[in-house]
C-alpha cells in the first residue's frame, strides 16, 4: 500500500503457504527494489531488517499513532480480500490460478479505491526515510 495515498501499489506471489513467511518473501522480492533511503511499514514480524520501519521503531507518540493507523490500513484492504475468500480458504487449483485469481481481486478492490470506496488517510505522518 502506498503510505502517502492508500493505493494498492504491489504484490508478490504466487508462494506456496508454509513455506515462504512473509519476511522470506520480502527479502526475497521487494526489498532489493527499494531504492536507496526507501523504508517500509511492517510489523514486529520484520523487526531487526535496516529497511522495515516497526511499531517498536517510533520517534513520538505522534509517530507512534500514525504508523499504527498505516498498518491498520493496510489490514482494512487484506480484510476487503479476504470478502472474496482468496485467502480465507484454502485454493484448490494451481499456483498460477491462484495468481490470476488474486491479480483480478486486486485490481476490482483497487478500482473501488478509485471510484468511491476510498481508504481512510493517515495524517500526520513525516519520516523522511519513506516520505
Amino acid at each position: 500500500m502506498s503510505i502517502k495515498h492508500g493505493d494498492i501499489v504491489a504484490y508478490n506471489g504466487p508462494f506456496p503457504c508454509g513455506k515462504w513467511p512473509d519476511i522470506t518473501v520480502f527479502r526475497h522480492t521487494l526489498k532489493g527494489r527499494l531504492g536507496i533511503g526507501e523504508k517500509v511499514v511492517a510489523d514486529r514480524g520484520y523487526r531487526g531488517d535496516v529497511k522495515c520501519i516497526c511499531p517498536d521503531n517510533w520517534n513520538s507518540k505522534e509517530h507512534k499513532r500514525a504508523m499504527d493507523l498505516i498498518r491498520a490500513r493496510h489490514e482494512t484492504v487484506n480484510g476487503r480480500l479476504k470478502n472474496w475468500n482468496s485467502l480465507g480458504h484454502k485454493f484448490r487449483h494451481t499456483l498460477q490460478k491462484h495468481h490470476l485469481v488474486f491479480r483480478s481481486i486486486l485490481v476490482l478492490e483497487q478500482y473501488k479505491i478509485n471510484h468511491g470506496k476510498k481508504m481512510f488517510t493517515v495524517n500526520g505522518y513525516v519520516d523522511s526515510a519513506i516520505a
